[in-house]
């Protein structure tokens, strides 16, 4: 008997005072089975990593969509057609910018929702795509001020209408505010499933003599409008609150008296459509002047308009509008995550959204 039986019926024995023959057979036929199928296991482990090793990887293909400046471009539907074979796609939806305004500065639009995700698809089934258009921006003083046009998309931006709600019957001379951009998406049918909301315009300005203001911005995707406020040397001030993000208006905001002074809350929204950026009037200076609220962003939902508000004599000026809403069909298995996108700087153009759709063939 070896060396490695004699160990194994020594255990037996100590286990097993009556030594028995038949439970010493069976303990050495179980042990030499399981030292034989370890190899076994091994190798077949081993043949499936060395086959997927000489599979190539796949080619990612990838299609960017995009759309001009001019308003007869904007909310028009793409049909993607999902390529044979293909059960995902890794996509980039991005809304548009909100418009800017400009007083002694710049006053930036709010920036569209940057939405990066992955979709479950079917080889051959059709998705809608609609890329949103930015909102125009007003960075030119204007005599006499007309409606500029929200973007047009999946939820269009708020427009700007110096009449709107303008209890002065016009705006007579006017600075701002913006319209906001359009939200941009990806749809199965009816369904949405990623959308990147729109960002809200910019509030607008027009002040004189010693007074001092800043704010108003648009408020990006998922968030309400800046604030804007000004004050004198006086210590008199006034605070105007920016568009809300779930589409409700904005309060009329406070001020401290010293002087005449007038506001007017946000304008409202119940769809995916930003809501429209109402004017504000004064006579200033023995003339009729306005400002404007910037509008809501369109989206999943809309953004409400700015509020707005001055002092007779002095100053007209509006808050910010807020950004749509951006979203994910994780009912439907879609999973990502939204932020934003910067705009540039050094343009007032419309700035758009885009699409980049890509995926392994």
């Amino acid at each position: 008997m070896n060396e490695w039986n004699t160990s194994e019926q020594q255990s037996s024995s100590a286990s097993d005072p009556g030594g028995s023959p038949s439970r010493l057979i069976r303990r050495r036929a179980i042990v030499k089975g399981a030292a034989w199928s370890l190899p076994v296991l091994a190798a077949a482990v081993a043949v499936p990593v060395a086959t997927a090793s000489t599979v190539p990887a796949c080619a990612t293909q990838k299609t960017f969509f995009t759309i001009p400046d001019s308003p007869s471009a904007a909310g028009i539907t793409t049909v993607f057609v999902v390529p044979a074979k293909v059960t995902s796609l890794n996509v980039i939806v991005s809304g548009g910018a909100g418009g800017s305004t400009r007083a002694n500065w710049t006053i930036l639009g709010g920036n569209g929702g940057l939405v990066t995700a992955t979709i479950p698809v079917v080889p051959g089934e059709t998705l809608d795509l609609i890329v949103g258009q930015g909102g125009a921006s007003r960075t030119t003083f204007t005599a006499s001020p007309s409606i500029v046009t929200g973007g047009q998309g999946f939820g269009n931006g708020g427009d700007s209408d110096p009449a709107a709600d303008n209890a002065n019957s016009g705006p007579g001379s006017w600075w701002g505010g913006a319209p906001g951009g359009a939200g941009s998406a990806i749809s199965r049918g009816s369904q949405p499933l990623v959308v990147a909301g729109g960002g809200g315009g910019a509030g607008g300005i027009y002040g004189v003599g010693w007074t001092y203001y800043d704010g108003g911005r648009g408020g990006d995707a998922d968030r309400d409008g800046e604030a804007n406020w000004y004050d004198t040397f006086t210590g008199s001030r006034i605070d105007l609150p920016g568009g809300l993000v779930s589409g409700a208006a904005a309060g009329a905001g406070t001020f401290t008296a010293d002087g005449t002074y007038y506001s007017a809350p946000g304008l409202a929204t119940a769809s995916r459509d930003g809501a429209v950026g109402a004017g504000v009037s004064s006579s200033i200076g023995g003339q009729p002047w306005g400002a404007g609220a910037g509008a809501g962003g369109g989206g999943y939902h809309g953004g409400g308009s700015g509020s707005r508000g001055g002092r007779s004599g002095a100053i007209a000026l509006g808050a910010g509008g807020a950004g749509g809403t951006s979203y994910l069909d994780t009912a439907s298995g879609v999973v990502g995550t939204t932020s934003t996108w910067n705009q540039s700087t050094s343009t007032t153009s419309r700035q758009g959204g885009t699409i980049t759709i890509e995926w392994c063939a």
